[in-house]
């Protein structure tokens, strides 16, 4: 039986780190064989390049990442 998980993380001027932060989180969860898995980042008005990385990667990653950008810090 395989088990559903969502993440939700939230992030805020995370430019720097953000990429290699998906890289562990995605790399460490699909080890686990009994789950199948999808992340939502929370992008809460970034104005240092964290939604446009976040969009990138979600453009790579289309079954286990979704992004939703707010317009400004909430």
């Amino acid at each position: 039986m395989k088990f559903k998980l969502g993440v939700v993380v939230p992030v805020y001027n995370e430019a720097d780190g953000i990429e290699r932060f998906f890289e562990l989180l995605n790399k460490e969860l699909g080890k686990i064989k009994s789950i199948d898995f999808e992340l939502l980042f929370v992008n809460d008005g970034s104005n240092d390049g964290t939604g446009s990385i976040l969009n990138g990667i979600s453009l790579r990653n289309p079954d286990s990442l979704r992004v939703l950008n707010l317009t400004r810090n909430f």
